[in-house]
């Protein structure tokens, strides 16, 4: 995947819940190597958050989620 050779990204395998039947699926993400905090782009943090809206997530996270806008929250 785009970034991994360059060291940009690491693969993690993970586990995650089906949205549908919250069964167990094995998944694989891929997480930055440096996690540095930041700040988001106005365009990646419409498009994260607007996707999470359009799924159902609960209103607690859609609210955590808009903390981030303007950098870490912490």
């Amino acid at each position: 995947y785009e970034g991994v050779a360059g060291g940009f990204y690491r693969r993690v395998d993970c586990e995650v819940l089906s949205i549908d039947s919250e069964e167990p699926v094995q998944s694989i993400a891929y997480r930055a190597a440096n996690e540095t905090l930041g700040t988001p782009s106005a365009t990646y943090a419409n498009v994260v958050i607007d996707g999470a809206r359009q799924i159902g997530l609960p209103e607690d996270y859609l609210e955590f989620l808009e903390s981030w806008r303007h950098g870490s929250p912490d």
